[in-house]
């Protein structure tokens, strides 16, 4: 934005050279998208180097303010001549380095552990970023005293981090691992950590692990392989802590609401707010999980999910029956604290037809659980409520707030507006007028080579 500003004439440029905080914030993103590391072309050092003179440039222009830096340059050197040169504009780098704040470097193996080859002072840096095909990072040259965040993207499955004081950190964020015995040692470290979000490729540790997280607050978990079984993963995980947990699971032959609720029993904790999104979470056959996840979460106030239901499970109003259940150990209903509800389900294809619903039985339900502020003797403290229930040609929705009451819905998703009806109207019009011109030329290529 800077560059745009100064460049519009003398005047705007004076000003903007002038102003530190605009120059804050540096970036240098020279690679195409979507293209893979190993197809990418090399830049040539002049380019290189002209970026090492672009940031400098910019760092004097920020004056003393800390610096928000983001490197995402592809250069490969390939022989000791092409090291050198690399090491020079690494040397031009250093300066700014020390005073980054935040950094985010997306560079290949060669070019990273050159940056790391010798110790380098980051006295400001509290969040690193990596997002490269590492396999793995030494980083045991880096002094940052107060780096606290840290958050790699696109590595190797079988990750390995070197040289981090991992009992420092506060937030982690890593993608695309296998969570194995490696992985493991490293959450163990991680005694300070807030916010844990993993993104897995494979597991391969049992459910004799423990995984003791007892400050994580925030906790997301993403599995993208079909076949790992999840119902033994949750119960390594002890966290006493945590008040929000986000799921993101692939397909599993087995409910996993049963195996969350024991993840948060044996932890202790205080949930508070609880996001799904999964094939057959709550598909169990007599939705008692359902039931067994409320009951381990009496905190909760916000529950999200979202995923997919077989035809040959019981309706969805069995599972909200939960919602009114009494708990015998307290004398409250379960989930007493819920304020927001949101279910949105999709029907698997099945032989048997699919038992929607009852319209009277949600009513109720939600009614029962509805927060009236005028109302001093209805203690519901549900304030907004979506339930979505659809397959591939039909859907019901009962939703509510605060200030409108429950509304039932048919829907169909693929029932088309009268606009979309129209707009589609015109396309197939066109596409026919187009394809009558296509043989009708095709008919005239055909009587000219005739005629020839």
């Amino acid at each position: 934005m800077p560059m745009v500003i100064s460049h519009v004439c003398r005047r705007w440029r004076h000003c903007a050279c002038s102003d530190p905080m605009l120059w804050r914030q540096l970036g240098i993103h020279d690679h195409v998208e979507k293209v893979p590391w190993s197809s990418r072309p090399v830049p040539s050092l002049r380019k290189l180097e002209s970026h090492s003179v672009f940031l400098t440039t910019c760092a004097l222009r920020a004056g003393s303010f800390p610096l928000t830096l983001s490197l995402d340059i592809y250069y490969e050197p390939q022989s000791s001549s092409q090291r050198s040169d690399l090491h020079r504009c690494i040397k031009m780098w250093r300066p700014i380095l020390l005073r980054c704040k935040s950094l985010s470097l997306g560079l290949p193996g060669t070019t990273l552990h050159a940056l790391f080859q010798i110790t380098i002072e980051l006295p400001l840096l509290e969040s690193l970023a990596l997002a490269s095909p590492y396999d793995i990072l030494y980083l045991r040259n880096m002094r940052a005293p107060m780096l606290n965040i840290i958050s790699v993207q696109g590595c190797q499955r079988n990750l390995k981090i070197h040289g981090v004081d991992w009992s420092r950190l506060t937030s982690l964020t890593i993608q695309w691992i296998e969570l194995g015995s490696e992985i493991a040692f490293i959450l163990q470290e991680c005694v300070a950590l807030e916010h844990l979000d993993l993104v897995f490729e494979g597991v391969t540790i049992d459910g004799s692990t423990v995984i003791s997280l007892p400050n994580v607050k925030d906790l997301a978990l993403r599995f993208g392989d079909d076949d790992v079984e999840l119902v033994d993963i949750f119960p390594c995980f002890s966290v006493p802590a945590l008040k929000c947990f986000r799921l993101i699971a692939a397909p599993s032959e087995r409910p996993l609401a049963g195996s969350v609720a024991s993840m948060l029993t044996r932890s202790g904790c205080h949930l508070e707010q609880l996001e799904v999104n999964g094939q057959c979470f709550l598909d169990d056959t007599d939705n008692s999980d359902f039931g067994v996840l409320l009951k381990a979460a009496p905190s909760l106030k916000v529950l999200h999910i979202e995923g997919s239901y077989s035809r040959a499970s019981k309706p969805v109003d069995d599972c909200l029956r939960w919602l009114i259940h009494i708990n015998h150990d307290t004398g409250e209903i379960f989930a007493p604290k819920l304020q927001d509800l949101f279910i949105q389900m999709q029907v698997l294809e099945g032989e048997s037809e699919y038992p929607w619903p009852s319209d009277v039985l949600v009513s109720e339900i939600l009614t029962s659980r509805r927060h009236i502020p005028d109302d001093p003797k209805h203690n519901g403290t549900l304030e907004s409520a979506l339930i979505v229930v659809e397959d591939d040609y039909s859907g019901r929705q009962w939703r509510f707030s605060c200030t409108k009451g429950i509304v039932m819905h048919f829907c169909a998703p693929h029932v088309l507006t009268a606009e979309e009806e129209e707009q589609q109207r015109a396309e197939q019009l066109a596409w026919t007028e187009e394809l009558k011109r296509l043989l009708e030329e095709d008919n005239d290529e055909g009587r000219h080579s005739s005629a020839i």
